[in-house]
């Protein structure tokens, strides 16, 4: 342990995936902030909570902590390839210089383990959450989304972000909110 302070433990990390946890700063605590606005916003609306593009688990962390405290009755959808980018197209030319394979940085499995080392209970993680592998064209449509409240979309590459809007926009429901990540 290298230091305690109000509540929060500060140790080395000694397993991979603990990297991900969370950090206690400024910039995660206005993000956890905000999506705590939205959980509210759409507290009365019925639906499930859609993620699409888990990347380092760090929102997706924040949304099944928010659900865990709501208690609500909703399944929380995490969707990415945990392959990295799938092939970029013109529309995607940016200073970033995205390619094929970027952004490849945990697998599904370590996105689950990542939950877990959050202290959220066993049995609301195997029956409130599911992360989805595989690019957005072949698990999308598959999955048996019926209604979302809030969908959050964190996907970078033009493609993508029509790809999940044109499956995902028509089952958020009045009421529903869509956040978008940064798009370049």
């Amino acid at each position: 342990k290298l230091a305690r302070f109000v509540g929060f433990e500060m140790r080395r990390i000694r397993r991979p995936e603990e990297r991900y946890l969370l950090p206690l700063n400024r910039g995660t605590i206005e993000r956890l902030m905000y999506f705590r606005r939205m959980f509210e916003r759409v507290a009365a609306v019925r639906g499930d909570i859609v993620e699409c593009g888990v990347g380092k688990a760090k929102s997706f962390q924040m949304l099944a902590l928010l659900l865990y405290e709501s208690g609500q009755e909703r399944t929380l959808w995490g969707f990415d390839s945990f392959a990295g980018y799938p092939e970029t197209s013109p529309e995607d030319a940016s200073p970033r210089n995205l390619k094929k394979g970027d952004w490849r940085v945990i697998s599904a499995g370590e996105a689950r383990r990542i939950l877990e080392l959050t202290r959220l209970p066993e049995a609301f993680l195997r029956e409130r959450v599911r992360i989805v592998p595989g690019f957005f064209e072949k698990t999308l449509a598959r999955e048996p989304i019926g209604q979302i409240a809030l969908l959050h979309l964190d996907v970078n590459l033009y493609r993508s972000y029509l790809t999940c809007l044109r499956e995902f926009f028509p089952k958020v429901v009045r009421g529903g909110v869509v956040l978008f990540d940064e798009y370049m």
